[in-house]
């Protein structure tokens, strides 16, 4: 079973951080929403059917 938590490697290994773990499915979802965003521009879509083009 893979962890559902983000948690700092400092915290993990030394114990020297006191940030709180962070469940994966925010900043997974963020990063899915922010890279679609990308991917649907049209700047975005001109750029790869050019680059097809070569």
């Amino acid at each position: 079973m893979r962890a559902a938590f983000y948690k700092c490697a400092a915290a993990k290994q030394k114990k020297t951080c006191d940030k709180k773990s962070v469940r994966k499915q925010w900043p997974e979802d963020l990063v899915v929403s922010e890279t679609m965003k990308l991917v649907e521009d049209d700047t975005m879509e001109s750029i790869i059917a050019k680059v097809m083009e070569l």
